[in-house]
């Protein structure tokens, strides 16, 4: 089976070509291409391979991508977000254009079914890059760590409540930059990634998630690459509790929730601060279990079975 990953290639933090280069490591049929790529380069490089399959990462892809690649092979799009309501747009402009959905939450195949965007929708959790997001050794310790998206004010009130009674690492998220006059350029995002993220997530003794407010199609799973970051580089995660978390791995074995509250979470940062034993045999045995059954490469092994039973 030839795949061809249709994804941005402009930087090693993107998905798509973390995905690729696993792909490749383990020996398929696959090559890549950026959505950069003008159209008569995308048609010269599907010409050329003949895949069966192109896998494209990410619904917001120009549509024109999207329809140049149907008429060379079977599309499967891959997407980690776009779930919200006010996203459902981008999906639906998909319909009759992609032969199968992979999605990180538990919902969005039942809405990809009912909207008729696509029949073949299949959910399969994110994943640890073990060799994007490794720790070299170099991070400050800390006692709680969290590495910021795009957040809102309930991860904000947060986050200053934790620092005032921890040693935090609260990286990432929007910084000011009011040194730049044009206002439409005041704020900008940043992520903390790779090797610095994996250095975070190992120097500390207890990773979190705090709920994000926003509003999902269905109630399913809002699990990010987090949970297996933080997990793969031996930190204790604690999660706020969320269905279907038995998929991924066992609570109070492989790691821990918490009941969404702030003061829930607290009560479980101080019990684990003060049961080391406890923290560590998770935080060892949540690593082994996440390097054997999430890591990048298993998940593309996953998506390669799935598309092997599929027909061409």
């Amino acid at each position: 089976m030839r795949v061809l990953f249709v994804a941005k290639t402009e930087g090693e933090w993107h998905n798509g070509i973390r995905m690729y280069w696993a792909a490749d490591r383990l020996g398929y049929d696959v090559e890549i291409m950026s959505i950069s790529d003008p159209i008569r380069k995308i048609k010269e490089t599907l010409e050329r391979f003949q895949p069966d399959w192109a896998f494209v990462t990410g619904s917001r892809v120009d549509i024109a991508i999207y329809q140049v690649c149907k008429q060379y092979a079977k599309v499967c799009v891959w997407c980690a977000d776009c779930v919200d309501e006010a996203r459902l747009a981008q999906w639906q402009r998909l319909t009759g254009l992609i032969d199968c959905a992979f999605t990180p939450i538990t919902a969005l195949p039942e809405v990809l079914r009912e909207y008729k965007i696509t029949d073949n929708a299949v959910w399969m959790p994110q994943f640890w890059d073990h060799t994007y997001t490794k720790p070299t050794g170099h991070a400050k310790e800390s006692e709680v760590c969290f590495l910021r998206t795009p957040g809102d004010s309930v991860r904000q009130r947060w986050e200053d409540q934790l620092s005032k009674s921890y040693r935090t690492n609260f990286s990432g998220g929007w910084r000011t930059r009011p040194d730049i006059t044009d206002r439409s350029l005041w704020k900008s995002f940043y992520v903390v990634r790779g090797k610095d993220a994996g250095n975070a997530y190992a120097a500390a003794k207890i990773s979190i998630t705090i709920p994000r407010v926003n509003k999902w199609l269905g109630k399913g799973m809002e699990i990010s690459d987090r949970i297996f970051n933080a997990i793969g580089c031996g930190s204790l995660f604690l999660q706020y509790d969320s269905p279907h978390l038995d998929r991924l791995f066992t609570v109070g074995e492989h790691f821990d929730t918490y009941d969404g509250s702030i003061t829930g979470l607290k009560n479980k940062i101080d019990f684990y601060l003060n049961n080391e034993h406890a923290r560590k045999e998770i935080a060892e045995a949540g690593q082994k279990y996440c390097l054997k059954h999430h890591t990048v490469d298993v998940r593309v092994k996953q998506y390669w079975e799935h598309l092997c039973t599929l027909p061409l």
